[in-house]
């Protein structure tokens, strides 16, 4: 694996990379483990990790990143931390403050201030606002009696360990 540092642009194509640090970076058929930018344009490409300003990527795979904008189109994330996410694809985790899918979208757990797709699907969804269709596999009276039943579970098996094997 080779280091590129470059201040200004770094264009890559057909490359594997630990580092990336520059102004802005394009890669399209690239791997890269570790990538810092004010600006990103990825298609058809890896990131393990990231934090970039303005991400855009298309038909790419993204570890984990950090950005303040960031546009996924038909990508895979398993996690995305950002102020504004507009996206189309499969994200693991999702934290922002507004998110908009053009499309359906699935994601584990999405965390937000407002949410905005025409369908989302998701395992728990934490929103202030929602516009659109959400299935969740999990909501929050669900989640409550989750976790009335599992807190009653534990209280029984820990009173009969302490009633069968306590000191007498």
């Amino acid at each position: 694996m080779s280091e590129v540092e470059t201040p200004q642009v770094v264009n890559l194509s057909q490359a594997s990379v630990g580092s990336v640090n520059a102004e802005l970076v394009r890669a399209s058929n690239s791997h890269i483990r570790h990538l810092q930018a004010e600006e990103a344009d990825l298609s058809h490409s890896a990131v393990v990790s990231g934090r970039v300003g303005n991400l855009k990527a298309r038909q790419t795979f993204v570890g984990a990143v950090q950005a303040q904008q960031a546009e996924l189109t038909q990508a895979m994330v398993g996690g995305v931390r950002a102020e504004n996410i507009t996206l189309t694809g499969r994200v693991g985790f999702v934290s922002a403050t507004n998110v908009r899918a053009g499309e359906v979208f699935s994601a584990g757990a999405v965390a937000s201030a407002k949410v905005e797709a025409p369908q989302v699907r998701t395992g728990v969804l934490i929103a202030r606002q929602v516009n659109g269709n959400v299935e969740t596999w999990l909501d929050a009276r669900s989640a409550a009696l989750f976790g009335a039943a599992a807190g009653a579970a534990v209280g029984l098996i820990l009173l009969a360990g302490k009633l069968l094997f306590g000191k007498k």
